[in-house]
């Protein structure tokens, strides 16, 4: 057995990712409507799913039949049952994948016994910074919660065309400037970077405006089935994806966003399942599926917990023209983190320095005058990562970090006068700090430096303004107080797996 032997393949490509995406928003629907889960635990069911879903898509968009483009938006027994055991199976997959990886770094062995895989020790792993990883979300990371003005449900009920067994939204320019307007202000904690980038084909200022008018209209359509799902028959199923002809799709978003056509056909294309040769598709970072048959696709789960900037640079970066143009841009994140950082905590009574000193640089020093106190900050923005092959990448940056930041301390050990006197402007019997901060991932336990912290800037930086103290933050940070407790803030939960004939055991990290 293989994990690309499902039979829902063999019902031909449209149908069968048509029903792999309604089978997702049926499971977003029970854990949002039906019975709704905690605020941490949507996170892992939403994390899982989209991590899981991309496999099958994958095999799909291979080896399934793009000929046989009939699609039947009905619920068909036989066809759930393989999507639910697809997407199961791919949930399984992917903690197998991830084994592999750990063994291959060495930071876990692999016993055999007859069908199972024994790994022996990852128990002993230090889960807390992976708990971290996962747990402590900034805005950027989390799924969007869009305030929902009660005279915005109105609108949407009236713009439904509704049926026994499905519906359908009549959007229009109005109507939809409304919903964008009306969640907007949510929706702009997805994006950090400057608008006026530019790529080949579109600026991220017009990848945002295009981006939030999808998710304002994806939105309406979940509220929709949400307000409506006890009229139907199947609770909506029919109508749980937006099946839109694609030229109807593209007109109506050079008329809601007021984009060039060759701007919205560019980021349609870009945003595709499978466009622009990428050798390994993944779906949440395009997640709009060509049907095949003249239609898109369009899944509310995948469009509203997507992380669309962070998405999209993953996306450019593996396309060779726009990898070149990113490249040229990403020097600029350090300024913006800076600034970022000033902003913050203008109110407070902190110099801030930056300069460079010998063979490195002081990214951002944070000094307290009257406290006699100096944090020193290597600043990190790169992409989250989301595979094994990403992890190693980022875990490299976050050591180079480290090791500058041992060459500092070890200057001011020293005495160096040009960074003390010259670019820090402090005396010798401060007291003196250093920590690596992140945009968004501090890695894993192997990384880590028993001197050196590293933290997610955003937390740092409110623990800064909570205790209105460098010296108490310093005190904070060298204790590792940021940091997640097992049995206390999380609990590793053992998951036993299998896939064909091989078992094995691994292990989820869930929120207590």
């Amino acid at each position: 057995m293989t994990f690309g032997s499902n039979q829902l393949k063999k019902n031909g490509y449209t149908q069968a990712v048509w029903t792999l995406l309604a089978i997702c928003e049926e499971r977003f629907f029970k854990n949002i409507v039906l019975q709704p889960l905690e605020n941490e635990i949507i996170h892992v069911f939403v994390d899982t799913t989209l991590n899981a879903l991309t496999y099958p898509l994958r095999v799909c968009f291979k080896e399934a039949n793009k000929k046989e483009i009939k699609l039947d938006r009905i619920l068909i027994d036989e066809h759930y049952k393989d999507a639910m055991k697809w997407l199961d199976d791919a949930i399984d997959y992917g903690y197998f994948c991830t084994i592999f990886p750990f063994w291959h770094k060495n930071k876990i062995d692999i016993e055999v016994s007859g069908n199972e895989l024994i790994p022996t020790d990852w128990t002993e792993l230090a889960l807390e910074y992976e708990a971290y990883n996962r747990l402590y979300r900034d805005p950027i990371n989390s799924n969007i919660k869009p305030k929902i003005d009660t005279d915005i449900i109105d609108p949407i009920l009236r713009n439904s065309r509704i049926t026994k067994v499905e519906y359908q939204i009549n959007f229009n320019p109005k109507f939809v400037e409304k919903l964008v307007n009306n969640f907007s202000e949510s929706l702009e904690t997805s994006y950090y970077l400057p608008e006026n980038w530019r790529f080949t084909y579109f600026s991220i200022g017009e990848f945002k405006r295009f981006f939030k008018t999808v998710q304002s209209m994806m939105y309406a359509w979940f509220l929709a089935r949400a307000y409506l799902f006890s009229e139907f028959k199947d609770m909506g199923y029919a109508s749980s994806v937006w099946v839109v002809p694609k030229n109807e799709f593209l007109n109506r978003l050079i008329r809601y966003t007021k984009l060039k056509e060759g701007t919205v056909k560019s980021i349609l294309k870009y945003l595709e399942f499978g466009s622009s040769d990428i050798r390994e598709p993944d779906i949440a970072l395009q997640p709009l599926v060509d049907l095949m048959n003249g239609h898109y696709a369009l899944s509310p789960f995948l469009w509203l917990n997507s992380n669309p900037e962070r998405n999209l640079c993953v996306l450019l970066n593996q396309i060779p023209h726009e990898k070149i143009i990113y490249s040229g841009l990403v020097n600029e994140k350090e300024k913006i983190m800076i600034d970022g950082i000033k902003d913050d905590i203008s109110n407070l009574k902190l110099d801030i320095k930056i300069g460079k000193i010998k063979d490195t640089n002081i990214d951002c020093a944070l000094i307290d005058h009257n406290e006699r106190t100096c944090l020193i900050l290597e600043l990190k923005w790169f992409i989250e990562p989301a595979e094994i092959r990403e992890v190693i990448e980022r875990s490299e940056e976050i050591v180079k970090g480290i090791v500058q930041l041992k060459k500092i301390v070890e200057l001011f050990n020293f005495k160096d006068e040009q960074l003390v006197k010259g670019v820090l402007g402090i005396e010798y019997d401060y007291t003196f700090f250093c920590a690596v901060a992140t945009q968004n991932w501090i890695g894993e336990f192997d990384v880590q430096d028993s001197d050196i912290p590293v933290i997610k800037i955003k937390q740092l930086l409110m623990k800064i303004k909570e205790y209105n103290s460098l010296t108490k933050t310093i005190n904070w940070l060298r204790n590792r107080s940021y940091l997640p407790k097992e049995d206390r803030d999380f609990c590793v939960v053992p998951i036993d797996i299998s896939f064909g004939k091989w078992k094995s055991r691994w292990y989820g990290i869930k929120p207590s």
